[in-house]
């Protein structure tokens, strides 16, 4: 018997059995469908998974902060005798967790909030310190310029959306949208701890405030777009931030005193 005559044969009796071969044919049908439908679904979760928490952070990168152990008021209302309360995180906390097996790198952030004045724009945002050294081994990927590098002072890294949050406050005072032209790279700007810089003042209107320093800023770099994590930050490094931290209260400081002699006469 030839093939051809086993293929008729077979073909023959699967047309005798009509009922029979479409219910064995419904079945691979449905068994093959579901088995696509649940490979799809599967996979279509684990990459919606991933992309949550890609838009969390870097999962390389771990952010150690001081534990919260604040009450109402902030009154402690930790009575736990494993709370080691003389941790700090300091110099040698840094050098601790760099000794640490499979740590890259690890570097103190500290972070501030100011003004960005640019011509008549302004932009109220965060400008948080970091260590040039370290920060090639983070998540920040640059669009444009570079990142920092040890010797940079009065130098910045924007955010890659924050060239969206500058406004010009009279304008905006009036109720009147404007809508910024800002070169992030080549503009000249300066950041100040006023908030009030570039605001319109009405007559009699008196405010008083520190005597601020003005920083006469360069931005050496633009990140890329899409990280809501650095999208609306200012990078600099972590001694240029520190020491804005320190005039800032210095300036405070000396406001406050100027402000109780004068209500002692």
């Amino acid at each position: 018997m030839s093939s051809i005559d086993l293929i008729r044969m077979g073909l023959k009796n699967l047309w005798r059995r009509k009922l029979r071969t479409f219910l064995t044919v419904l079945g691979v049908i449905i068994g093959t469908s579901s088995i696509v439908v649940m490979l799809s679904l599967g996979f279509g979760m684990q990459e919606s998974f991933q992309n949550l928490l890609s838009r969390m952070g870097d999962l390389t990168t771990i952010n150690v902060h001081k534990p919260y152990i604040g009450g109402y008021g902030g009154m402690s209302t930790s009575t736990s005798p494993s709370m080691n309360n003389d941790a700090k995180l300091d110099d040698t906390a840094i050098t601790d967790f760099q000794n640490i097996p499979h740590v890259v790198t690890a570097t103190p952030i500290v972070e501030t909030w100011g003004v960005i004045k640019t011509g008549r724009y302004v932009s109220n945002t965060s400008i948080r310190g970091i260590d040039p050294i370290s920060m090639k081994y983070f998540e920040y990927n640059i669009s444009e310029g570079r990142l920092l590098k040890p010797g940079d002072d009065l130098v910045v890294i924007f955010g890659g959306s924050i060239k969206n949050s500058f406004y010009n406050p009279q304008s905006s005072g009036r109720g009147i949208y404007e809508k910024p032209d800002i070169d992030l790279m080549n503009d000249r700007m300066i950041f100040t701890f006023n908030t009030d810089v570039g605001r319109e003042t009405f007559p009699g209107e008196n405010i008083e405030t520190p005597d601020y320093e003005d920083y006469k800023i360069k931005a050496v770099g633009v990140l890329e777009e899409g990280n809501p994590e650095t999208d609306y930050t200012v990078y600099a490094p972590i001694d240029t931030v520190q020491r804005m931290i320190d005039e800032k209260e210095r300036a405070e400081n000396s406001n406050n005193r100027n402000q109780n002699r004068r209500n002692e006469y």
